[in-house]
């Protein structure tokens, strides 16, 4: 099982991760809690978001990470269609 933690190591999300990983590790066998620091959470939210729909990733995090992403999709730039080249 993998624990993706998306803010730098030693925050209060990383020890929260670390003590509630500790009796998930025991309840459920090996756990690998990584951090994926970067973008307010954003890049470990993605990085979860594109594992393998296995059921063995889980990524730690509140909902300013769906917050942030949402805003970020709102600002992307829009692809361009055939329609509007026209």
């Amino acid at each position: 099982m993998r624990l993706i933690v998306p803010y730098p190591p030693g925050g209060g999300t990383d020890i929260f991760a670390r003590m509630s990983g500790e009796r998930l590790g025991d309840a459920l066998g090996q756990l690998v809690i990584g951090n994926r620091a970067g973008a307010a959470g954003v890049l470990g939210a993605e990085a979860a978001a594109k594992a393998a729909p296995d059921g063995y990733t889980l990524v730690v995090g509140g909902d300013e990470i769906a917050r942030k992403t949402y805003r970020l999709q709102l600002r992307a730039p829009k692809p361009r269609t055939e329609q509007s080249r026209a």
